[in-house]
């Protein structure tokens, strides 16, 4: 339940119920690992560089050799070199 109305806030652009929905999503299961992307998303589309890149490495850690993990590897590149023009 959490997940999907964290996604579809998500969609809707409403980013802090979004995190809120896909945080408790995360809490009751961990392994949701593809959620932690979603809520990556929403903190970079607030700004939040900093939890978007933790979520985004968490990902990276924690998924199967066999999950697509392209995505993830392109927007923390992009965060990467956002937060270091920044400085």
């Amino acid at each position: 339940m959490h997940a999907n109305l964290g996604t579809a806030y998500q969609v809707l652009e409403v980013y802090d119920l979004a995190v809120e929905h896909l945080s408790a999503a995360l809490e009751l299961d961990p392994t949701l690992y593809w959620f932690l992307y979603n809520r990556a998303q929403c903190y970079y589309a607030t700004g939040d560089l900093k939890e978007a890149e933790a979520d985004l490495r968490m990902l990276l850690k924690e998924a199967a050799p066999s999950d697509s993990v392209r995505p993830a590897q392109i927007l923390l590149l992009q965060i990467i070199a956002e937060s270091s023009n920044r400085r």
